[in-house]
């Protein structure tokens, strides 16, 4: 039991000198720190008070160059005012004389200005009696122009006329020269007018010539729409029983002579016919009391032809370009070779 207390109370003697020794330790550092703090303060002290040395020194260099400086400028501004005052003194003499020298000028300048206004005055009194003399002469000149304009209207009147004159007659030159032109043309038109009818007034005989000697053997060539309507019609009178007629168009028909035929006769004609106009119409309409003649339409408008009992045939060839040209016969060989044509266009003609 003994022990138990002893131990306890050994263990806290043994503390108390540790910490003890702990703060002696620590009073050693901060008397040691302590020192330290105050040479740092002494020495930031010795520095500040050579730097406050430093700067009063300054202060006072500064101090003595200022009052140096203001002497001087205390002296500058004396010797200023000095020169100011000379300055001045001058500037008043000077403007003094220029007043009286500008005075002066002003005195001259206005006796100058006196004598230019009585030259202005002159001049004005010279000028306005120029201005007369100068609207004078306008006047004569513009009644002098209105003259020449009056003098040169007359004159291209005058000319105008003339020109007209020469144009006229120049036109008449023209005209007279163009009719004398024309009427040469003319009588060489007239010469050859002339040997053009002498030269048919000799076809006219050599086809009469031909046409009788046709008309006489019955066979034969033929030319000539008036030549085939003329044999037609003659062979119309031979007619006995039957006849085939074709022509170009409807309107040839009216110089066929059919109405000298005996009703008993078969008349067949191919030819073209329009239906559409009244001339072919009323051309139909007068041979509706014919029973015996019989319309068939037969529109190529290519041939003339007639044939009738088999005993006669002609046929030719139509175009708007040439004269017809044909033929006619009396041959039973003639007839046999030739009437398909005819027939042709019998049979292919449209009935009414």
């Amino acid at each position: 039991m003994k022990f138990e207390k002893t131990g306890p109370i050994l263990l806290q003697n043994n503390g108390l000198n540790y910490m003890n020794n702990e703060i002696t330790e620590k009073k050693i550092d901060a008397q040691a720190s302590i020192e330290e703090q105050e040479q740092i303060i002494l020495t930031m002290e010795k520095g500040l008070q050579e730097s406050l040395k430093e700067k009063t020194e300054t202060c006072e260099n500064l101090e003595q160059r200022l009052i140096e400086n203001k002497q001087m400028n205390e002296q500058m501004i004396e010797d200023l005012k000095k020169e100011h005052g000379l300055m001045i003194e001058k500037l008043e003499k000077s403007y003094s004389e220029k007043e009286q020298d500008m005075q002066k000028t002003f005195e001259e300048l206005k006796s100058e200005f006196s004598g230019i206004q009585e030259k202005i005055k002159n001049y004005e009194e010279q000028n306005s009696r120029q201005v007369k003399v100068i609207k004078n002469l306008k006047e004569n000149i513009e009644k002098q122009k209105k003259e020449i304009k009056d003098k040169e209207k007359k004159l291209e009147k005058a000319l105008l006329a003339d020109e007209k004159l020469v144009s006229k007659i120049s036109d008449l030159n023209k005209e007279v020269k163009e009719k004398t032109e024309a009427i040469s043309e003319k009588q060489d038109k007239i010469e050859e007018l002339k040997k053009t009818i002498s030269d048919l007034d000799n076809d006219f005989e050599k086809l009469n010539v031909e046409y009788q000697n046709i008309k006489e053997q019955k066979t034969g060539l033929i030319q000539g729409k008036e030549n085939i309507i003329s044999i037609m019609n003659n062979m119309l009178d031979n007619v006995k029983i039957r006849v085939l007629i074709c022509t170009p168009t409807i309107h040839d028909i009216e110089q066929i002579e059919l109405q000298n035929l005996n009703k008993k006769v078969n008349v067949r004609i191919a030819t073209f016919i329009d239906l559409k106009l009244e001339k072919h119409k009323d051309i139909l309409d007068t041979f509706s009391g014919f029973p015996n003649i019989t319309f068939r339409n037969f529109d190529k408008q290519d041939r003339w032809g007639l044939e009738h009992d088999r005993e006669e045939i002609i046929l030719a060839s139509h175009s708007k370009k040439v004269l017809p040209m044909g033929m006619m016969s009396n041959d039973p060989n003639h007839i046999e070779f030739f009437s398909p044509l005819l027939s042709e266009a019998w049979v292919s003609g449209k009935p009414l």
